[in-house]
């Protein structure tokens, strides 16, 4: 018999803040009983980006510890006793290696996390495939061999783990139906799978009891904080397009939809943006942080890219604009599958996208058309597998610990 789980350790490569805190459920897991720490690797994994990060506000844990070297963070891995259980928020490739074999060879409990999956990008259209095939071969020609070799590494790593000392995850939180299809971490038959939801579902379990009539031609932009967005660095690939011409574009399209249909659009802007004159960006409108699940709620039509946020449209069951741009659309070097993704999406809830550079005569009526079926789909499949409780993620994930390592 195992022994209980006192203890549950989170190991991160981003830093906690605000919002990142009340995503991990650090305060329903200590009412639950157990005994919670957080470990930020960021110093460790990413010493030149995690100063320049955009936050959501400092978070004062006195559990958090923050780790900027190898030899601290396995020293403190062999000292966790039995009763731990660690929630990797870590990618399972060659720099993680280390801490996996020692999770592995200590026989420590560990749970992995694979709860957002976007559906795949349908191939290039034919008259494009030249025009990718030459950007992948730009891209791979600009990259350095050591960068080739890691990416054929950590393929082979993922999908041989077992033959270099690793044992899978004892246990894998998944939301949607799909969301099991992710080759991201050694999982086997072994692995307990936590049925639970995309994160947003939390959300929308505490906003939707509140629902109110949708306001009056009123739309809601997805704000992505792109092109801007420090996860640019952290990926180390550039945008395709400036944020001068980004912004521009986005602003002629929201003046054009505004004075033709007489509609309001406001800005649900991202939880990481930083916006200190948003009139820079978007104008005269109103730009509005941390309530994008109300402003979905309450809107009657949606914007956006690729954003995650599109849960929210999916499950309030919003009509959806998708939007792109000829730069997003080309598959550049660096940001090779933006436009694709942003067209799968469409694709999955009966949708095309609209390239707002070229302000086609587009049927506004038709935009405005949810189809129930697809949504219903989608969200079976990239947000809540249906049947699956309808109680805050961190809830079920409690559960399923004392149910079993009772």
């Amino acid at each position: 018999m195992s022994d209980p789980v006192k203890k549950i350790i989170y190991l991160l490569d981003q830093p906690l803040d605000k919002r990142l805190f009340t995503l991990l459920g650090v305060e329903t897991l200590i009412n639950n009983g157990f005994e919670v720490e957080i470990w930020d690797l960021t110093p460790f994994f990413h010493k030149l980006f995690f100063k320049r990060i955009v936050t959501d506000g400092p978070v004062v844990f006195a559990n958090c510890k923050s780790f900027d070297n190898k030899v601290d963070i396995i020293n403190s891995l062999s000292g966790l006793n039995p009763g731990t259980l660690v929630n990797s928020f870590l990618s399972f490739q060659v720099q993680t290696y280390f801490i996996y074999r020692i999770l592995s060879k200590k026989r420590i409990r560990y749970c992995v996390v694979q709860m957002i999956s976007f559906p795949a990008p349908p191939p290039p259209p034919v008259g494009a495939r030249l025009d990718y095939a030459r950007s992948v071969v730009k891209r791979i020609a600009s990259l350095k061999l050591t960068h080739v070799i890691l990416g054929l590494s950590n393929k082979i790593l993922l999908k041989y783990y077992f033959l270099f000392g690793i044992r899978p995850a004892d246990m894998a939180i998944l939301s949607g139906e799909r969301s099991c299809e992710i080759d991201r971490d050694p999982i086997a038959t072994t692995t307990h799978l936590i049925w639970a939801h995309a994160w947003d579902y939390d959300t929308y379990l505490r906003v939707r009891k509140n629902e109110t009539p949708p306001g009056q031609a009123e739309g809601v932009f997805l704000d992505e904080y792109f092109p801007l967005h420090t996860d640019l660095d952290y990926l180390g690939i550039s945008s395709p397009i400036g944020a001068d011409e980004y912004f521009g574009n986005i602003r002629s399209f929201f003046d054009h939809l505004e004075m033709k249909y007489n509609v309001r659009i406001v800005i649900a802007a991202h939880p990481r943006s930083d916006y200190s004159d948003p009139t820079k960006y978007f104008g005269t409108r109103e730009v509005i942080k941390g309530q994008t699940a109300q402003l979905v709620r309450e809107s009657s039509f949606v914007l956006a890219h690729d954003s995650t946020s599109i849960n929210y449209a999916v499950l309030f069951r919003k009509p959806i604009i998708f939007m792109t741009m000829d730069k997003i659309q080309k598959c550049d070097a660096g940001r090779l599958t933006t436009g694709l993704v942003i067209e799968s999406i469409a694709r999955s809830l009966k949708k095309i996208p609209i390239n707002i550079n070229s302000l086609p005569n587009f049927d506004w009526n038709a935009e405005l058309i949810v189809d129930m079926a697809s949504y219903t789909r989608y969200q079976n499949d990239f947000i809540k597998k249906s049947g699956s409780p309808e109680i805050p993620l961190w809830e079920i994930y409690a559960q399923s610990v004392r149910e079993i390592y009772s």
